[in-house]
């Protein structure tokens, strides 16, 4: 059952109106007392009653989008096609980057209160936070994260994608050694890509890769790349968990008269619009990000409008892009 004022009130030993006010920001509480309560909220992953008071009103004609971070060309290209579809539909879209703050809880809950419908992507939240917003009765899709019971995702596929490049570049160019960018602990698709660079090496009987943790910035990448050199030897070749991890390794090799793949070699993923553009152009995986929101928003105004079950897993297609900075020639391996 979800969790209600009288249990927060409970559990911080206030009475209710204490807990309203709180929330509110209303009225005379002090310090001590709005620590406990906000707390108690935290705690029992409160999500107030506003949620469905406002679904039983009047439309807001917006929608939610709610992502952990708002920055690089991956989430612009989300945001693009969400915000077509929201618009074309005559919703207005409202953004909030979670930053992962502390109070994401209360933020995303304030948020669904302003609007019929949001999408979440990612690990913004915990599940039980998503489940308890919908059990408030506001429609959910989640994005670039699996299915929690019956609440839609859409998102795109990875692990196959991560085998058929570990494949290539074990296969055609003969790598043995390598070492993966990114934290599979902060992302589910990031997760995906680990488990299938993993199990495609292991397939081939190769040693495991080394999981070097990071962030997923370019600065990120430099850093990550600059910390790798220190070392005697390279691996073999650089898995990066996307494109903006792989241009700040190309800064730290091009900064230390490294080349690229010659000494070693490089991947990403998302191939974002630049990978082409810097030499060498990066071998990548090409997401349909612009569909990824696309289809989230479609999914979630049939909820919203039509009162429809969407499915609730939508996989969309990845496809590996064979460029030079993996080794390959620029008419060897055709693009598939």
């Amino acid at each position: 059952m979800p969790v209600t004022i009288k249990d927060v009130a409970k559990f911080a030993g206030v009475s209710i109106a204490t807990v309203s006010r709180v929330q509110n920001g209303i009225g005379q509480v002090s310090p001590e007392t709005k620590k406990r309560v906000l707390s108690a909220i935290r705690q029992l992953n409160y999500i107030p009653n506003k949620v469905g008071q406002a679904l039983q009103g009047q439309r807001h004609a917006a929608l939610g989008i709610v992502f952990p971070d708002f920055s690089g060309p991956y989430y612009s290209g989300v945001m693009l096609g969400f915000e077509n579809q929201a618009v074309t539909a005559g919703y207005s879209v409202v953004v909030l980057a979670t930053h992962r703050r502390p109070e994401s809880t209360r933020l995303i809950a304030d948020l669904a209160g302003r609007v019929d419908g949001m999408v979440m992507m990612d690990r913004t939240v915990s599940n039980d936070t998503v489940s308890n917003l919908a059990r408030s009765g506001i429609p959910i899709v989640l994005l670039a994260r699996p299915s929690i019971t019956d609440i839609p995702c859409v998102r795109c596929e990875n692990r196959q994608a991560a085998e058929e490049l570990v494949g290539h570049l074990s296969g055609k160019h003969g790598y043995r050694k390598f070492a993966f960018f990114g934290n599979p602990d902060l992302s589910f698709d990031v997760m995906e890509r680990w488990q299938g660079v993993q199990s495609a090496l292991r397939r081939r009987q190769l040693p495991d890769p080394e999981l070097i943790r990071c962030e997923y910035r370019q600065d990120d990448g430099k850093r990550a790349a600059i910390d790798l050199l220190a070392r005697e030897q390279l691996p073999d070749c650089l898995l990066c968990a996307n494109d903006e991890l792989a241009f700040g390794v190309y800064q730290a090799m091009r900064e230390n008269d490294k080349r690229i793949p010659q000494e070693v070699a490089v991947t990403g993923w998302d191939d974002v619009l630049t990978t082409d553009l810097v030499d060498p152009p990066l071998t990548s995986v090409k997401q349909p990000t612009q569909q990824l929101g696309d289809v989230a928003a479609q999914t979630l105004l049939t909820m919203i409008e039509q009162a429809v079950k969407p499915p609730v897993n939508t996989v969309l297609p990845s496809r590996v892009v064979f460029r030079q900075s993996c080794g390959c020639t620029t008419d060897s391996p055709p693009n598939r």
